[in-house]
C-alpha cells in the first residue's frame, strides 16, 4: 500500500469515527512514517490518532513518541495536556491523570471532554455521581452523560434517580426504543401498581417504535400477568391485561419461529402519551392526572378496553395467560 491509499483510510477512520486501532499502528509504521512529511498540516491529527491507537494496543513508547512531537509543535495546548492525561491512565497513574485534568478545567471550565475523562477514571459509583452531575449543570442537553448517571444509580439501587435520569433523556430524543425500554425496566423494577402501569405503557411504546422488538414484548406480557393477578385490579383491568399479554405471547412465538405470515394489522396499544386523559371543563369527577394508571387504554386492533363487553373478544382467563408466562420464561429477552 501507497502512502496516499494510508493516509486516506486513517482519514476515513477519524471521519466515521472508527478506532481500528491495530490497523492505524500498523499502517503508521510500515507506511507513513516514513512519508510524514508529506501529510503536510495533516501530520498533527495523524500522529493524534496513532497516539490514542498506539494506547489501545499497549503500545507505550509509540505514544509517546507521538506525543512528543506533538508537544514540541503546541507546547501550551490544551488539547496535548489531555492526551498526557490519556497516557497517565493507560499507565495506571489515575492520581496524576486527575491532577492534568484539574488543570486543564481550572483553564477551561467549559471543556466537556476532560470532564468525561475525569468520569471515567472515578473508581465508584459514588465518587462518579457528584462529577456527572456538575457536568450536566451547564450540558444538560449530553445523552450520553445523562444515560451514564442514570447507570451510577442503579449500581447503587438508586432507582427513582435512574428512572428521572431516562425521563430527561426521553425527553430530548422520544423516537428511540431503546430508552423507553429501558425506562419501562426500571419501572418495572420498582414495583407497585402504578410503577407496572407505566412499565407496561413504556414497553408498549417501545414496541411501538420497533415492532420485532422481543424484549420490549416479553416486558408487556410481564407486566400484564403482575397488575392482572393484583388483588386491588378490577375485573375489567383482568380482562384488558389478559388480551394484551395474550396478543404480546403470540407475537412473541411468531418472531422466534419466523412466522410472518400473519395478517393482523400492526396493534395500536396503550402507551405514555395515550394513556392520559384529558378532563372535559364542567366535570370535576373526569379530572385525572397525567400518566394515571386508571386512564383508558387501547388494545390491538384499535380497541378501546373500556367499552361494553360486546366490543371485544374475551380471550381466555387469567390462568391461560399464567400458562404462557411459564412457558416463555425460558426464552432469552434478548435475542430478537
Amino acid at each position: 500500500m501507497d502512502w496516499q491509499n494510508a493516509r486516506n483510510s486513517l482519514r476515513k477512520w477519524r471521519e466515521e469515527n472508527v478506532r481500528c486501532s491495530d490497523e492505524v499502528v500498523r499502517l503508521w509504521e510500515e507506511v507513513l512514517m516514513k512519508h510524514s512529511s508529506k501529510l503536510s498540516s495533516e501530520k498533527w491529527l495523524v500522529l493524534e490518532q496513532v497516539f490514542i491507537a498506539a494506547l489501545d494496543c499497549g503500545r507505550y513508547s509509540l505514544a509517546e513518541d507521538c506525543l512528543n512531537e506533538l508537544r514540541d509543535q503546541f507546547p501550551s495546548s490544551l488539547r496535548i495536556k489531555k492526551l498526557n492525561g490519556m497516557r497517565l491512565e493507560a499507565l495506571d497513574k489515575t492520581e496524576q491523570a486527575i491532577e492534568v485534568y484539574q488543570s486543564i478545567i481550572r483553564a477551561d471550565d467549559t471543556n466537556s471532554s476532560v470532564r468525561k475523562r475525569m468520569i471515567v477514571v472515578s473508581d465508584s459509583p459514588f465518587s462518579a455521581i457528584p462529577a456527572l452531575t456538575d457536568y450536566l449543570q451547564f450540558a444538560m442537553g449530553d445523552q450520553e452523560a445523562w444515560l451514564e448517571l442514570c447507570d451510577r444509580y442503579i449500581q447503587i439501587h438508586e432507582y427513582g434517580q435512574a428512572a428521572f435520569c431516562l425521563e430527561e433523556i426521553i425527553l430530548l430524543n422520544p423516537h428511540t426504543h431503546f430508552y423507553h425500554q429501558k425506562y419501562a425496566e426500571i419501572r418495572y423494577t420498582m414495583g407497585g401498581i402504578e410503577n407496572l402501569e407505566l412499565a407496561r405503557a413504556y414497553f408498549c411504546q417501545a414496541v411501538k417504535l420497533k415492532e420485532d422488538n422481543v424484549r420490549g414484548l416479553y416486558g408487556i406480557l410481564l407486566t400484564c400477568g403482575h397488575l392482572a393477578g393484583a388483588p386491588k385490579t378490577t375485573p375489567a383491568k383482568k380482562k384488558e391485561c389478559s388480551r394484551l399479554a395474550r396478543w404480546a405471547g403470540d407475537r412473541i412465538k411468531e418472531l422466534y419461529s419466523g412466522d410472518t405470515s400473519s395478517d393482523c394489522p400492526p396493534p395500536e396499544m396503550p402507551t405514555a402519551s395515550n394513556q392520559l386523559t384529558f378532563p372535559d371543563s364542567g366535570s370535576a369527577k373526569s379530572k385525572k392526572k397525567p400518566n394515571s394508571p386508571n386512564a383508558a387504554a387501547v388494545l390491538p386492533g384499535g380497541t378501546k378496553t373500556g367499552g361494553s363487553d360486546a366490543e371485544r373478544r374475551d380471550l381466555g382467563d387469567m390462568e391461560a395467560v399464567e400458562a404462557l408466562i411459564s412457558a416463555l420464561t425460558l426464552v432469552p429477552a434478548s435475542g430478537v
